[in-house]
């Protein structure tokens, strides 16, 4: 499957959320947002699968602009219980509010990681911190605040 296919494939019945972010580091950072929902930080989390599953980060073969992908079901079965129900919490919030949120777990996911290594990592804008809970190993603790202001403004 190509990058194209990939991406029309899973732009299908989504909601586009423009965030104005370029390229693979941005998106690194905000796809592990993601991941770590459902696969780090929040692994085996009931309370965390309605935020995973009903969105997605993708990254535009055309144009290398990030984007944010909600999905337009109203309600899916759970996976940790056959007869729970999710609801897509996403669904009744508006962009401002969905790039709000993801800023916030941007600066969630530094904080847990100073936690568990029990070590202090500022959340700054000149820290070259590189982060092991978001992107590939390399994206720093100033990159992840560049793109946590970029959400917020």
């Amino acid at each position: 499957m190509t990058d194209r296919e990939y991406y029309i494939e899973r732009s299908k019945n989504t909601r586009l959320v423009k965030t104005d972010l370029v390229g693979k580091k941005a998106y690194g950072i905000l796809e592990s947002v993601v991941s770590q929902l459902s696969d780090g930080i929040g692994e085996n989390s009931p309370y965390h699968e309605k935020f995973w599953r009903f969105v997605d980060v993708l990254l535009n073969p055309d144009n290398n602009q990030v984007e944010i992908r909600i999905s337009n079901l109203n309600c899916e079965k759970s996976w940790f219980s056959p007869t729970r129900w999710i609801f897509n919490p996403f669904l009744s919030q508006t962009d401002e509010e969905i790039k709000n949120w993801f800023a916030r777990k941007i600066k969630w996911v530094v904080r847990t990681e100073a936690q568990d290594r029990k070590m202090e990592i500022p959340f700054k804008s000149d820290n070259q911190y590189e982060m092991k809970y978001l992107g590939d190993w390399t994206q720093t603790v100033a990159e992840a605040v560049e793109v946590y202001n970029s959400l917020k403004k």
